[in-house]
């Protein structure tokens, strides 16, 4: 998502992260279009879950 600012980004990858039913429409509207396209559904699944989603608040590690 080379279009978005950086804090864009964080925020909307923090949203996706910490709603399941956002991330699952994103995913299937995402899916459609790699399909179309011919791209890796595995790839870029992979990327969404793992290099572009923010782990929740909660789920974060605290510093003690």
């Amino acid at each position: 998502m080379s279009g978005l600012d950086q804090e864009t980004r964080a925020d909307l990858a923090d949203r996706i992260g910490c709603d399941e039913d956002l991330r699952a429409e994103a995913w299937a509207a995402w899916r459609d279009e790699l399909i179309a396209d011919g791209r890796s559904l595995e790839e870029a699944e992979y990327w969404l879950d793992v290099e572009f989603v923010q782990p929740c608040p909660e789920d974060r590690p605290t510093e003690d």
